[in-house]
């Protein structure tokens, strides 16, 4: 038996505001409530679930079932929806349900040649500075786009006169160094040199004069740049950007500790992804040996 049911939409606050103090970005955040809130209104019309662990397994494994169209979606729900129970004051409930196998998918990223055709669709469009200048600088320095969004010019670290490195404070409220790159320094010195304090991505004029532009808003310029250059829009997000600074610096020979500090992920097998986006590379490096005939 279970203990008495908590009421579970003043959990599912609670739980939020708790992964709100450990920085998750914005979108995560509302794909989460989405998610959740669909669960705590389902498991609220069972009672015999809430109640009874070894019912509430099979609801739960059926429930996310219907909710996935891939065993990435499947797993990512498991893992969402035990962590919330746990946190709700359950039992462990999930350990039982079989997870699928999910294949490996080499992450989209767009070509250099197609991302100049997007960067000039995107000058052309509304507020094309700062969106080129934001785009640019996603490209070198692999940022998250609510990292991004959220610097501020203290965060910069100059070496005479030039922005040279960065302080990011990622998911869990993680702190890192980020070097920046030629790219990421002149996005820098065309966008923010005249200021050193204050946000550094934000609207030049209009009414938003000021304002840090919204993660939705950054996300449909960058799709109608990619529609107007004629380029698929899901590889011109600004996390296909951060795919393709990655895969740049495996194929440059970056050793993965370093790229995954960069990054900021927690598990570097989260990282090992782009090292299968080098096959071509590694391939030309074997065939180099010298053969023993």
């Amino acid at each position: 038996m279970l203990p008495p049911s908590p009421d579970l939409r003043e959990r599912l606050e609670q739980y939020l505001h708790l992964l709100t103090r450990k920085n998750y970005a914005p979108t995560t955040l509302r794909q989460y409530r989405y998610d959740l809130g669909a669960l705590v209104e389902h498991l609220n019309t069972n009672d015999e679930a809430l109640q009874n662990a070894e019912a509430l397994t099979p609801v739960l494994e059926a429930f996310i079932k219907e909710r996935s169209k891939s065993p990435k979606r499947f797993q990512d729900l498991v893992f969402l929806y035990g962590s919330f129970l746990r946190f709700a004051g359950f039992p462990e409930v999930t350990a039982q349900i079989p997870k699928p196998r999910r294949g490996r998918r080499l992450p989209l990223h767009p070509q250099v040649k197609h991302l100049k055709r997007f960067l000039h669709a995107l000058n052309l469009g509304p507020h094309g500075f700062l969106m080129v200048s934001l785009a640019s600088f996603l490209y070198g320095t692999g940022l998250r786009i609510s990292e991004a969004l959220a610097l501020r010019g203290e965060d910069l670290i100059y070496e005479d006169d030039t922005p040279m490195a960065l302080r990011v404070v990622g998911k869990g409220n993680k702190e890192r160094l980020v070097a920046l790159s030629p790219t990421a320094r002149a996005a820098l010195l065309d966008w923010f040199h005249k200021r050193r304090r204050g946000p550094v991505f934000v609207f030049p004029e209009g009414p938003r004069e000021g304002k840090v532009p919204s993660v939705r808003y950054v996300e449909q310029r960058f799709a109608d740049a990619a529609r107007a250059a004629r380029l698929k829009p899901e590889e011109f997000t600004p996390h296909k950007l951060r795919h393709a600074f990655a895969t740049l610096l495996v194929e440059q020979g970056a050793d993965l500790n370093s790229i995954r500090h960069l990054l900021g992920h927690e598990s570097l097998n989260t990282t090992l992804i782009y090292l299968h986006t080098s096959r071509r590379q590694m391939q030309r490096v074997v065939e180099k040996l010298p053969t023993l005939d």
